[in-house]
């Protein structure tokens, strides 16, 4: 939900998640990391469930998408390709001198032993973004 005097002026709008992005000088740098770059960090997977406790508490889940960027050395272009493996999920693609990891994960609200309401991270969240590769090709 939105904050009750933004709801009170968009009524319409619902927040569906965040966003950040993941940004690198080089491919170089993004693999030499302890674990790929377009993964959540130590630091997103502890910063989203308190996020979510922060600006949409009343919402049972939020999704929350990394965007990861560097720049290649040579210019190319390659459609999205899916990605999957049991703690991310998402696409990759190269456009110009930039190549793109788009990667999702969501926190959902749960209770603990003492029925305290926490929020908790989800990895390994399915991403379909199908309508992509057909964006791609339009504007190339």
């Amino acid at each position: 939900m939105l904050a009750s005097s933004q709801a009170e002026y968009w009524p319409h709008l619902e927040l569906v998640g965040t966003f950040h992005s993941h940004p690198y000088e080089s491919l170089e740098e993004m693999k030499n990391l302890a674990g790929p770059g377009w993964k959540a960090s130590d630091g997103d997977k502890d910063h989203w469930p308190e996020i979510h406790k922060q600006i949409a508490p009343d919402q049972p889940s939020l999704a929350h998408l990394i965007v990861t960027i560097t720049e290649l050395s040579k210019r190319g272009w390659a459609l999205p390709e899916k990605f999957k493996d049991k703690n991310c999920d998402g696409y990759s693609f190269v456009t110009g001198y930039k190549k793109l990891w788009l990667t999702a994960y969501a926190t959902h609200e749960a209770y603990t032993e003492e029925e305290s309401r926490v929020f908790d991270l989800t990895e390994g969240v399915t991403l379909d973004a199908s309508s992509l590769t057909t964006r791609m090709i339009q504007n190339n």
